[in-house]
């Protein structure tokens, strides 16, 4: 889940030679809304078929 749009998230893990890494990623766009709005981590959770009580969230920055 990032802040940025599909391609720059696409982009920026491509450059760093990880996006195959991941199985799914998402962005606020998808949302319409931005981080911290919890409907952005319901949004992804529901696409995992995921509840949000058996799920983490791990930040990472650069």
């Amino acid at each position: 889940m990032s802040n940025s749009s599909l391609t720059m998230m696409k982009e920026q893990l491509s450059n760093v030679a990880i996006f195959h890494l991941f199985d799914a990623y998402y962005s606020v766009d998808q949302v319409k809304k931005i981080k911290p709005f919890k409907d952005i981590y319901l949004f992804s959770a529901k696409q995992e078929e995921l509840n949000t009580k058996d799920i983490v969230m791990v930040a990472m920055h650069d």
